[in-house]
């Protein structure tokens, strides 16, 4: 079967998706195992001796940076900030003008239906 070609704004919105995603994953799977590992450390100097040390740095290190992915992930969706939100057309209020229209009194917009 042949695909079809996607518009090039919504490709090129997809890659800057999907780079925000991945920077966003990584940077907080990073974060979560530094602060994990001096977490763990903390405690388990604070409470345990040897090799128990090490275990619970391990483990915790292993459960921040799973929070920290996840944390990151999610931070990914947010909406972006205003004025940088991506659009689909170069400016979007330009060349689609026939979207918009003044609500004065007794106006209403193309394709509106009359209320009865």
């Amino acid at each position: 079967m042949e695909q079809e070609r996607q518009d090039p704004s919504v490709e090129r919105g997809e890659r800057r998706h999907t780079a925000r995603s991945a920077r966003s994953l990584s940077l907080g799977a990073v974060l979560g195992a530094i602060g994990g590992a001096a977490i763990g450390l903390g405690t388990g100097v604070a409470f345990l001796e040897g090799a128990g040390v090490w275990a619970v740095v391990l483990a915790v290190s292993i459960a921040g940076a799973l929070l920290g992915a996840f944390w990151g992930g999610m931070s990914s969706l947010e909406s972006p900030d205003p004025g940088t939100e991506p659009s689909e057309t170069e400016h979007p209020i330009r060349d689609v003008a026939t979207l918009t229209h003044d609500e004065g009194e007794g106006e209403r917009g193309a394709g509106e239906p009359e209320r009865r």
